[in-house]
Order: structure tokens, then sequence, then C-alpha cells
């Protein structure tokens, strides 16, 4: 969905491509590059992270920053910034310089055109650490919660996940009640107050329910 939204407002995609070696390192390193892209040449950008790119704490400090300050502190060295910032002399002037420097314009252009989503677990134990830690989550984000879907929808996904299956392994009389259950072990879990009991996880259950 995020693509599609994306691609409709003529924004570029950009999320940290993980591996079992990312850091907080390399998460710099990729902001390195995408920052003058979009503070520079002006190109409108989408930065997406999710739960699995967080590995250290520290990663989700640099995107408070970056929401209520629209920099990384150090993250370029003063040699860095002459030549990167160069070309937007012209573009500066042409503005009435109603920035301090050249490096507030530069800084300006990457709040203007820099969008952040994050897609956070609520049952990962470090969720609530992080929003407390990190007020610009609240200050400077708008937030989607996922509630919990009608029984009829869920009932619908479980009968969706069982097309295709062979009568033997299920016979089609008894996928309904399958799918019932389903639903109600799950809803059970929500009862018991269960953090992980959440539509994403539904969705995975149902997949390895297939499988």
């Amino acid at each position: 969905a995020l693509s599609l939204l994306c691609h409709m407002h003529g924004l570029e995609l950009f999320t940290p491509a993980t591996t079992r070696d990312y850091s907080l390192k390399s998460f710099k390193a990729e902001l390195k590059a995408l920052l003058p892209k979009v503070g520079v040449q002006g190109t409108p950008a989408v930065l997406l992270l999710e739960d699995h790119h967080v590995r250290d704490n520290k990663l989700i400090e640099c995107v408070n920053s970056l929401l209520s300050a629209g920099e990384l502190p150090g993250l370029f060295e003063p040699q860095e910034l002459e030549p990167l910032l160069a070309p937007l002399k012209e573009e500066y002037g042409r503005s009435g310089f109603g920035h301090r420097s050249l490096y507030d314009f530069f800084v300006s252009r990457c709040m203007q055109r820099l969008h952040v989503v994050l897609i956070m677990d609520p049952g990962n134990p470090n969720f609530l650490m992080r929003c407390e830690s990190n007020p610009a989550l609240y200050t400077r984000c708008c937030m989607l919660w996922m509630g919990s879907w009608s029984k009829a929808s869920m009932e619908a996904l479980a009968e969706q996940a069982m097309e295709g299956l062979e009568e033997e392994m299920l016979p089609a009389p008894q996928r309904p009640l399958v799918s019932k259950q389903m639903v109600e072990l799950h809803q059970r879990l929500e009862g018991a107050g269960a953090h992980d009991a959440t539509p994403r996880m539904y969705v995975a259950f149902s997949k390895v329910w297939r499988r």
C-alpha cells in the first residue's frame, strides 16, 4: 500500500536493505546518501523503517533527531559540507536568504521533502521505552493504530488461506468450522491480554496454518 501511495504522489521510497551485519553505522551511511538527494536535488522521498530494521535503540534516536530537527548532528564532516551544499547557493539566494546559513537552508529542505514512516509492533518489549525516550514520535508524527478486525473479516481471511487445498487434506464441508476455530483461538488470546494478538499476527497465523 505504501509503495502504491508513493507512486501516486511521485515520492521515492527508501527502506534499508538490512543484512546480518547491518548496524547503526550502516544506517548513517545510507542517510548520508539519502539526505543530499532530498535536500540538495529536491527529490521528495519516504524513509520506511520497520521493527526488524531497529536492532539498536540508537537508530530510533537518529530518527527522533531527523523528525524534530531535520538533521543528524555529526553526520557530515565540515570538509564534506562545502562541496555538498555548493549547488544550493543560487537557490538559497533566490529564497531571499531567509535562513541563518546555507546549511540551515539544506536542513529545511530535508524537513519539507523527507517523510518518515515507522511501522512498530506494540507487542515488542521495547515499544513503550522507545516511544517514551523519543518524543518526536508523538509530537512530529501522526499515529495510525491498527485495531481489531471484525469476526467476518477474520473468517474470510481464514477461508482464503484454505483455497487450493486438496479435498483429502481438508474436505470442503469442514472448512467453515476450521475458519471459525481459528478466529476463536485468536480472540481468546486477545481476551487474555496477549500483546501479540494483533491483526498482523493473525495474518501470519493463517499463513503458517496453510503450510
